[in-house]
């Protein structure tokens, strides 16, 4: 107690410890360790957590599904972090000074398959002025498995001023081959 009231947590944690050593029952020293009784058994929070299920992570004690899907959300911030940043760049290389990076970058963007690329070239679309970088992004876009790009296409096919833009986004989601679209 005299540890606790001058703050030595470390020197009252080790008197507690010493105490259950020598009275495992000793009931003041595991209620002040953390300790509860359930069914007369002694047990600390993460017992008591794992009994009902639930795991500790990130601070917070949730169920291993809950855990698989906030794992799966931080993957998918950080790969859509990724493709932000390389759709930034192959942009601004496109518009650069330098001919030959322009081409790379032309290329590189033609060469995205990867489906989690969609939102983030939809988004490159939507902000989009030039209206052949939008022809790029529409046909970039048209290669992808992803709802956000038959969302992009559908939405541009129906409200882009430029006539030419709307019929490439119908010929697009035509070529698709995607069911219920023909």
């Amino acid at each position: 107690e005299w540890c606790r009231q001058h703050k030595l947590a470390n020197e009252s944690q080790r008197h507690l410890e010493r105490i259950l050593e020598l009275d495992p029952n000793h009931a003041e020293a595991r209620n002040t360790l953390g300790f509860h009784q359930k069914d007369g058994k002694w047990m600390n929070r993460d017992d008591v957590m794992s009994s009902r299920g639930l795991v500790l992570y990130e601070g917070r004690y949730v169920t291993p599904q809950q855990v698989e899907l906030m794992q799966h959300q931080k993957e998918a911030r950080t790969t859509q972090a990724d493709w932000n940043k390389k759709i930034d760049q192959l942009r601004r290389r496109l518009t650069g000074r330098y001919p030959d990076k322009a081409a790379e970058a032309h290329a590189e963007l033609l060469a995205i398959k990867d489906p989690e690329a969609a939102e983030t070239v939809a988004a490159a679309l939507r902000r989009e002025e030039n209206p052949d970088l939008k022809r790029l992004w529409l046909e970039v876009i048209s290669h992808l498995n992803h709802r956000a790009a038959v969302d992009a296409l559908v939405h541009f096919s129906l409200t882009d001023p430029d006539d030419d833009i709307r019929h490439l986004c119908v010929e697009y989601l035509i070529k698709s081959g995607r069911p219920g679209i023909a």
